[in-house]
């Protein structure tokens, strides 16, 4: 955190009167305040004041308490800033390389405790017991020390939120969770977690089906994508890869502008590696089947990404490509460059049925939603989506399930879309919306030569459709 300037200046406004608020740091997307505890509670107002003029006030209320829980990147979501705890009390942060055991003590930092004395922490969907608030560690400093469930389901993104009685939820943040020695456990060919300096390809396929009103065609687009890079992040930067344990879900806030891209297209997060060094698989690679190929280039301006568009069915363009991914299997081929070249057999795409797609074009949030599907072959997997943004603003909120693919249906708490916003039956972009993602993984065994330590292959089904909350 850099330091906050000194021509900025948060104000906070109450029937008593206007307060500074103390600063504890500034960035250029962020503004970090400490509310203190003399503040009058009830509805107030927030302005940020700069070089460039004052800010409209925003609307706030001042609680005696309103939990949040810090994260390790700082951002609110992904592994939390979590310490496990042995017998003797010493501390080991809490990471997909050294996770907790169901049974241990562990300790979150947070933040907005007050004088509450009662806190309530969910791990994985279950009550945590052995809760202690341990208030007051610096300003705004506080941490919540609980044991992890002996029934908490166990991966590398296990969810973690919190809630004082009377009080909304907090953010949700993620902790790793281990029912054996070592490091946590993902779903074999998922690209992510990976080891620090771990060498990855990764190469795919993927089916959008979009369906933005009912009644009106469905508009269809085939991908092809890859990566080839070397791990040097200590933690993943895209949400989607993220990935919840199996009948599991996760929520985060987000903007609409910012963060919907990390969920609205599963090649690009999959085969994004973000700032990793690239490995030079060469110019591009070939995709083969059905007695037809096609070229999959290096992205432009992505030097570590390949993509190209193989087919679409718009119906609202005069001309489209012919949709490409009809074959039960598919050859890819890479031309070689520092990796040197290989060649890899391709699953199909998973056959996958959303049943009850119709029925959700409108949600009421206060009976939650229910998926239902079927079909789903063994070694695929099916996530869900379900996003609101409020359609004059950009804030909004996205819950991510990883569900059973053999029950055939998952259903989303009416809690868990509590702070979507209402969007009613407004046209225009598409900022709500729920999404149904089949994919099949497959490890394949890269040729000794390559240099490579991991190749994911990988096809997925994507169906999303326009949703109006109410």
């Amino acid at each position: 955190m850099g330091k906050s300037p000194a021509e900025v200046q948060v104000s906070l406004k109450t029937p008593d009167g206007s307060i500074l608020l103390p600063l504890l740091a500034v960035e250029p997307r962020r503004i970090e305040a400490w509310m203190p505890s003399s503040a009058r509670l009830g509805p107030a107002s927030l302005s940020v004041e700069g070089p460039g003029g004052a800010s409209k006030f925003s609307r706030i209320v001042v609680t005696p308490s309103q939990l949040g829980l810090f994260s390790v990147n700082g951002r609110g979501w992904g592994p939390g800033k979590i310490d496990d705890l042995d017998s003797h009390g010493r501390r080991t942060p809490n990471s997909v390389g050294s996770p907790a055991r169901p049974g241990q003590l562990v300790e979150i930092s947070a933040t907005g405790l007050g004088g509450a004395s009662r806190v309530q922490i969910f791990v994985g969907g279950r009550a945590a017991r052995a809760v202690e608030a341990l208030p007051g560690q610096g300003e705004g400093l506080d941490s919540i020390r609980f044991r992890v469930p002996g029934d908490a389901p166990t991966g590398c993104y296990v969810s973690v939120y919190a809630r004082v009685p009377g009080s909304v939820p907090t953010n949700v943040v993620t902790v790793a969770i281990s029912d054996g020695l070592g490091t946590c456990k993902m779903p074999a060919g998922w690209p992510r977690p990976l080891a620090m300096g771990a060498k990855v390809g990764v190469l795919g396929v993927s089916r959008t089906v979009a369906t933005f009103a009912s009644g009106q065609p469905s508009v269809t687009n085939d991908e092809a994508f890859g990566a080839f890079f070397k791990n040097e992040q200590d933690t993943e930067t895209n949400r989607l890869l993220l990935l919840p344990p199996e009948g599991t879900c996760t929520s985060y806030a987000a903007l609409y502008q910012v963060d919907l891209g990390e969920f609205a297209s599963v090649a690009a997060a999959i085969a994004n590696p973000g700032a990793a060094p690239i490995l030079d698989a060469g110019d591009a690679f070939t995709i083969s089947g059905g007695g037809n190929i096609r070229t999959v280039p290096r992205s432009h301006g992505a030097a570590s990404r390949y993509w190209v568009l193989l087919g679409s069915e718009d119906p609202s363009r005069r001309r489209n490509l012919p949709l490409f991914l009809d074959q039960p299997r598919f050859t890819i081929s890479t031309a070689g460059s520092a990796v040197p070249a290989l060649s890899r057999t391709l699953p199909g795409l998973p056959k996958l049925e959303w049943t009850n797609q119709d029925q959700l074009a409108t949600v009421e949030r206060d009976r939650g939603i229910t998926f239902q599907w079927r079909g789903a072959e063994q070694n695929t997997m099916v996530l869900l989506l379900a996003i609101s943004f409020d359609r004059l603003g950009t804030a909004g909120y996205i819950t991510y399930c990883n569900a059973d693919p053999k029950a055939g249906h998952m259903s989303l708490p009416a809690e868990m879309l509590r702070e979507f916003p209402l969007t009613g039956h407004a046209g225009g972009p598409l900022r709500s919306g729920a999404m149904l993602i089949g994919v099949h993984l497959e490890t394949g065994i890269p040729p000794a030569a390559s240099g490579l330590d991991a190749l994911s292959l990988i096809s997925a089904i994507v169906y999303a459709r326009r949703v109006d909350f109410e």
